[in-house]
């Protein structure tokens, strides 16, 4: 069994939640980017605060895009400047095939790493299974091997919606935004998702909708933080739009999401000794129906972090 999700630091960030009886305010206002379409302006995604400081040492490596930001009130790491859902989804349909796929060898291993340590971990043989942004289809395959029962992915590109039904799998042609599924499931999984959508509270929040009352939520993601440099940071960022990816979780963070959308976390991947952060969590009782306001703040931990990247391993 891996480590607890979230570890000491965490615990002692979750211990301090205090509610805060102030707006959302997710969104400021709208500015236009250089065909870029229509950008919202964006607070912390978790704590909701205006404040926060540039990752400066990001911007050799991403092009014309601003960088991105590290929230004054919890550190989290977020794109302030984003677009819709669908326009996201678009940039990466384009992409599609050409500079990414779930065929190349480092892809299509982690993808096989989840697969084989869920099973190993809830047990996959007689389950149902939704994958939100299913891409190629890499992972369904990998779990129909493994006994699940009914397989359903959601995939906003065409181009990959005809590659999943070619393999003789159920695939929805949207997002999660306009999709009209009711069915319930037992495993909802995110995979290398969650950090590229425009709104992970409302992500989470919708795939908790699609749970079954004692169903699991993965989500895995290999942009995580706070762990030891698997690759340059030249390399870690991208001149691709900065909205194509908005969030760089912790362990930390990425739990605070979940609890956030009403999901708490089960267990957790020992994510230091590879090269991504899996977490599955379960429906809580409710959603919280205030922000919450951590008195622990990682926002110098996550600037060093950082800093200390671009210094050993830029």
């Amino acid at each position: 069994m891996g480590p607890v999700c979230g570890s000491l630091q965490f615990l002692v960030w979750a211990a301090a939640l205090l509610f805060a009886n102030r707006p959302c305010g997710l969104q400021q206002n709208r500015v236009t980017g250089a065909g870029n379409g229509n950008l919202v302006i964006h607070n912390c995604d978790l704590c909701h605060s205006k404040d926060f400081t540039s990752l400066e040492v990001a911007r050799p490596y991403i092009g014309d895009n601003e960088p991105p930001v590290v929230c004054m009130g919890c550190g989290f790491v977020y794109v302030r400047n984003r677009r819709s859902s669908e326009e996201v989804a678009k940039s990466w349909d384009d992409i599609w095939g050409e500079g990414y796929t779930s065929e190349w060898p480092a892809v299509k291993a982690r993808l096989f790493y989840v697969a084989e340590w869920l099973d190993q971990t809830i047990g996959l043989k007689g389950k149902s299974l939704l994958e939100i942004g299913a891409g190629e289809g890499t992972f369904l395959e990998m779990v129909r091997d493994r006994g699940i029962l009914e397989i359903v992915g959601i995939e906003p590109s065409k181009k990959n919606v005809e590659r999943i039904r070619d393999k003789n799998l159920w695939c929805y042609e949207g997002t999660v935004e306009t999709c009209k599924l009711k069915e319930k499931f037992d495993i909802v999984c995110l995979l290398w998702t969650l950090e590229n959508c425009a709104d992970c509270i409302g992500m989470l929040k919708r795939a908790r909708k699609w749970l079954k009352p004692d169903g699991y939520l993965v989500v895995a993601t290999g942009s995580r933080i706070q762990v030891p440099f698997k690759k340059a940071l030249s390399a870690y960022f991208s001149k691709n739009p900065a909205d194509m990816h908005c969030f760089r979780f912790s362990s930390a963070t990425l739990h605070m999401a979940m609890v956030l959308a009403g999901v708490m976390e089960r267990q957790c991947n020992n994510y230091l000794d590879s090269d991504c952060l899996v977490l599955i969590g379960q429906r809580d009782n409710e959603i919280p129906k205030q922000d919450y306001s951590p008195a622990t703040c990682y926002t110098k931990e996550v600037l060093d972090f950082f800093q200390s990247w671009s210094e050993q391993f830029p």
